[in-house]
């Protein structure tokens, strides 16, 4: 490629992650925001958990037309359009919340439905879309600046979300995101969604309703089929659901270990994230780093290895206890998050440079549906696990989290051992569709 084009790379790369952080900033302050205005509205802790529940069920719902819609339509017009979506129903909701304010609970809902549908369609398309917006040499810078950015999002929200409702009316909370949303789909609309690769094969327009729907749900079998078909594809989905149905283990567990068997208090919980969020920083700026992405489905399986040992020691560092537990504790926080970019980022840019682009849609509908229904089930899974409360609470988290960590190491042995895949050459294979 010419300098131009490089150029061209670089700066659409630049305009992604602006626009990747804008609307992460803005959708965590705003979701923070919401759910303590519900929490002080209504007095529900259920305003908390609104959100875990309907995102798997909206991923599970749109799951077999996302993709096909994706992979058929322009990816830049379906992320314009559900930011118009977004931006429109943040607009209701400004109105509605003055006219309506004892069925808020009842609006929020409806408002989360709307956004985390108009989220589905917008990140699907969004990763279908990275390898025809910066060359295959910037597709790694932009995978882990983009873990770069939703992690300084998460950290930088956290706290001045809290700051912020203290001081401000929540009616500018919904301001500030319309206006992250709007920035967002300016910089969107500047981008040229066929830098790199030719526009993805569209359904004929003259096809009816009934047709359409058959077409769709058609086109969602063939991405099935083809998942099936290929084995390193698959084996990399099957990793990321059990790593996301675990990780549900730091979202029950996590609270308890600092609060109740260390005993500290809110601002070292909120350290503790921030210690988390920090790795996923450092973790992007290693990997940004690496020249060449090497045997990336290999790593990725490597890493869940080492998240597996680092489990295990989170369950003896509440058996140390003290300060030198707590230490402890920090410590592999910060190498969770490390561990966790390099687990998912040289899976995806393995996908987006390997698949073909008509199938990129479905293929990260699917991934980003197994993610999103896994996670909750993780939660309640562990939630069950510590409501059973058959032992000291110290000793039950130790237990959790080593016996946590021995089967996510046994399962990584049994799974490559069944499928007997050579790792380190993962490749997708040519097939007919």
């Amino acid at each position: 490629m010419n300098y131009s084009a490089a150029k061209k790379s670089v700066h659409q790369l630049n305009l992604l992650i602006s626009s990747a952080f804008l609307g992460d900033f803005g959708s965590s302050i705003f979701s923070f925001g919401l759910s303590f205005m519900l929490l002080e509205k209504t007095g529900s802790v259920f305003s908390f958990a609104i959100s875990n529940i309907i995102s798997p069920t909206m991923g599970l719902l749109l799951l077999p037309f996302i993709g096909s819609i994706v992979d058929s339509l322009s990816n830049k017009k379906i992320i314009i359009l559900s930011q118009t979506i977004t931006v429109l129903s943040l607009i209701l909701f400004f109105i509605f919340f003055y006219i309506f304010k004892f069925r808020l609970l009842l609006i929020a809902i409806i408002l989360i439905v709307i956004l985390k549908g108009c989220d589905q369609f917008t990140f699907t398309a969004r990763q279908a879309s990275c390898a025809k917006l910066v060359l295959p040499c910037d597709l790694q810078k932009l995978s882990t600046y983009s873990e770069i950015s939703t992690a300084l999002a998460g950290v930088v929200s956290s706290i001045v979300g809290a700051f912020l409702y203290t001081l401000l009316p929540f009616k500018l909370f919904i301001i500030f995101e319309l206006i992250a949303e709007l920035s967002t789909a300016i910089i969107v609309y500047t981008l040229d969604f066929n830098f790199y690769r030719a526009k993805p094969e569209k359904l004929p327009r003259n096809v009816s309703n009934n047709n359409l729907i058959k077409k769709r749900l058609g086109l969602f079998r063939k991405g099935i089929s083809y998942i099936l078909k290929q084995k390193y594809l698959l084996f990399g989905i099957i990793l990321a659901t059990i790593i996301n149905f675990i990780s549900g283990i730091f979202s029950v567990a996590l609270p308890i270990l600092v609060l109740r068997v260390f005993n500290l208090t809110n601002l070292h919980f909120g350290f503790a994230e921030s210690v988390n969020g920090f790795g996923y920083v450092l973790g992007g700026i290693l990997l940004r780093k690496d020249a060449a992405m090497i045997q990336p489905i290999y790593n990725s399986w490597k890493s869940t290895i080492k998240l597996g040992i680092i489990l295990i020691a989170f369950g003896f560092s509440a058996l140390i206890g003290g300060i030198t537990g707590e230490i402890s504790m920090y410590i592999l926080l910060f190498f969770t998050g490390v561990l966790f970019v390099n687990i998912t980022v040289p899976y995806t840019v393995w996908l987006q440079k390997q698949l073909p682009a008509s199938l990129q849609g479905r293929v990260f509908s699917v991934l980003g549906t197994c993610g999103l229904a896994t996670a909750p089930l993780g939660v309640l899974f562990f939630g069950f696990v510590f409501d059973l409360k058959l032992l000291d609470l110290t000793y039950l988290t130790s237990i959790t989290f080593i016996n946590t960590g021995i089967v996510l190491l046994f399962i990584n042995y049994i799974l490559l051992k069944l499928t007997k895949l050579q790792l380190k050459d993962a490749k997708i294979y040519p097939v007919n569709m």
